[in-house]
């Protein structure tokens, strides 16, 4: 299963495979739209203030198609994010010829969660966030083979065309600090459920043939590790490790331990399937948690790979930061 299958594709565009954006709400009629011809660079770009800022681009933004620029415009003084940490953000997105806002993450008081790996993450968004600190405000613009390539068609970008996005970095969390699994005081899980299988000391999947193994229809979570760091909340950027598999004997279609990189969300947002929503949020940073995803609350009616229309899912889950 590929990385971002626990997204709610509802909810947001996917880019690059990486899912982004929100459906642009901002979008201008195509008859109001007019591109500047001067040349301009970010230092042409001014930003309002607010809780709804607004970036202006004065003149087409020059940047390389395969070049990314950075100014920072207030540095904060949080931790210092480099390759393979991730942030939290909020955002605008402004197309750097014509100076449309394209999307914005203000209005609806949301943020975005982004891993700084040029191969998981647009490679624009990444090599502009690194080398910032939290609480930093930035503006990026980046070309085409560093943003979304033939997907800009879809923002009204052609040819070389920058985009500018303006970010407020409100977490992050660096990597190297970070357990890799999860630490608590252990508990006993109904027999009923299937028993988590091991590679080493790695969760790999869940024995559902096991006896006492009962049928399940409910939406639950179980704590056979129990942290004692913060709760979740919902808004909260989290680092996890999962594992994923067809309740109780089927495939095991998702695993981030195997990647030997972990997942990084924001919860309770609808970023997530709904069950993670739903059970992660409120759990203590430490915990390993086992959740029961009936379909309507997964996937529904939707066939994805090995996990057919109807199908209920397990996952464990290692609950190991929030920011």
């Amino acid at each position: 299963m590929r990385r971002n299958l626990l997204i709610a594709l509802t909810t947001v565009v996917a880019l690059a495979a990486v899912v982004l954006f929100a459906l642009n709400p901002f979008a201008a009629d195509e008859d109001t739209a007019e591109a500047s011809n001067d040349s301009a660079s970010l230092e042409d770009v001014t930003v309002t203030s607010g809780d709804s800022p607004e970036v202006t681009v004065d003149g087409a933004i020059e940047v390389g198609a395969d070049e990314t620029a950075t100014r920072t415009l207030e540095e904060g003084d949080g931790v210092e994010l480099s390759e393979g940490d991730f942030a939290r953000v909020r955002y605008v997105l402004v197309h750097g010829r014509t100076g449309e806002t394209l999307d914005s993450s203000f209005p609806s008081d949301s943020s975005a969660v982004f891993e700084l790996n040029t191969d998981t993450t647009i490679p624009g968004i990444a090599e502009g966030l690194a080398g910032q600190a939290v609480g930093s405000t930035v503006l990026v613009a980046f070309g085409p083979d560093k943003g979304f390539g033939a997907n800009g068609v879809q923002f009204g970008l052609e040819g070389d065309d920058a985009v500018v996005m303006y970010f407020e970095i409100v977490g992050g969390v660096d990597i190297d600090d970070v357990p890799t699994a999860a630490e608590g005081a252990t508990a006993e899980v109904p027999g009923t459920v299937p028993p988590l299988t091991f590679d080493g000391d790695v969760p790999a999947g869940f024995d559902g043939a096991a006896e006492g193994v009962a049928p399940t229809a409910e939406e639950q979570a179980y704590l056979p590790i129990e942290g004692s760091g913060e709760v979740v909340e919902a808004g909260d950027g989290v680092i996890a490790e999962y594992v994923g598999q067809v309740y109780p004997t089927g495939e095991v279609f998702d695993t981030s331990w195997t990647r030997d990189e972990p997942f990084g969300y924001q919860a309770g947002v609808g970023r997530v399937i709904p069950c993670w929503d739903d059970l992660l949020v409120g759990q203590k940073v430490g915990s390993r948690v086992i959740v029961t995803c009936p379909a309507e609350v997964a996937y529904g009616d939707q066939d994805r790979g090995a996990i057919k229309a109807g199908d209920t899912l397990i996952f464990a889950v290692d609950l190991l930061a929030r920011f």
